[in-house]
């Protein structure tokens, strides 16, 4: 690896978080082939929307688009097609009359255990020659992360909010 002449990035790039945030980077290519995978057969890239609605009880747009982390126009255009073909179904809302509610129909349910079917047996084959506690070890590390990660981002999430909700106390 080349040297920087900030010398902050370069003690930062030589520390274990460092090595973890750029074999994070690296990862993009396996979730996107992961993504391929679990993709083939679905409309409009369609497998994280059904995961979502699967994950939800009584899921709106506005739900599955929060999960997504894309504009509502988005997660509404993949439940769009996910409707289309019948892999998720809207229903009345039981709070709201006026809303609709997703649920996965029993051909979602079917599309949504192929796409993990064949993902796995991608990794089964990119894993091969890994010993089972090797994968074992990975995917607890990576929870483990996940977990850690999250709860940080909730915490400075609520940061946030209280800054924000200062600054108006404080604009009006």
């Amino acid at each position: 690896m080349t040297t920087h002449p900030d010398p902050r990035f370069q003690a930062a790039a030589d520390t274990p978080a460092g090595q973890l945030a750029r074999q994070l980077y690296g990862l993009a290519s396996v979730r996107r082939e992961l993504g391929k995978v679990a993709n083939a057969e679905l409309p409009g890239h369609g497998f994280g929307a059904l995961v979502s609605v699967r994950k939800r009880e009584h899921a709106r747009v506005s739900d599955i688009a929060a999960d997504l982390q894309v504009d509502l126009s988005v997660a509404s255009r993949q439940i769009a097609g996910l409707v289309a073909a019948g892999l998720v179904e809207r229903q009345p809302d039981p709070a709201d009359g006026r809303a609709h509610v997703l649920a996965l129909t029993d051909a979602g349910i079917t599309a949504l255990r192929a796409a993990f079917l064949e993902m796995v047996a991608r990794l089964d084959q990119s894993l091969a020659d890994w010993a089972p506690e090797e994968i074992t070890q990975l995917a607890a590390g990576l929870e483990r992360l996940a977990t850690s990660f999250n709860a940080v981002a909730a915490t400075s999430a609520d940061a946030d909010a209280d800054t924000d909700s200062a600054d108006q106390e404080v604009a009006a």
